[in-house]
């Protein structure tokens, strides 16, 4: 008999790049290295707000044929004329970052094909980081 060997365990970092369906991701403006950026679990929050932003998106484009996209970019929360009010404000607790303060950028993927793009007060992304 041969003996059976088990490769070693992936860690969740790991299981989030190579799940199947793309995984729940939240990437970072501020990457670990030059190949990767930090994952983590995000928070209730996070994961409510971009499931509520995934049936928006499923209802606007229910009418198109979206099997030729190879990817579904939008925004996170409110858009606006760039540098604008509505532009510079955080998508979790809505306060206006003025333009000179750090605007936390980030990229979600909820699903295989949505990636969502947002912004965050500092406060805010300490929250979500600290997770």
């Amino acid at each position: 008999m041969t003996e059976r060997q088990n490769p070693p365990s992936a860690t969740n970092a790991e299981r989030a790049e190579s799940h199947p369906a793309g995984g729940h991701k939240l990437r970072t403006s501020v990457p670990q290295s030059a190949n990767t950026a930090r994952i983590h679990e995000p928070s209730a929050w996070l994961r409510g707000a971009a499931a509520r932003r995934v049936r928006q998106i499923g209802v606007q484009l229910k009418d198109i044929d979206t099997s030729a996209y190879g990817a579904i970019v939008a925004p996170f929360g409110r858009t606006g004329a760039p540098g604008s009010r509505a532009d510079r404000s955080c998508d979790r607790c809505d306060s206006y970052v003025p333009e000179g303060d750090l605007l936390h950028m980030f990229v979600y993927q909820p699903t295989a094909r949505i990636h969502l793009a947002g912004g965050l007060c500092t406060s805010c992304a300490r929250k979500e980081a600290s997770r």
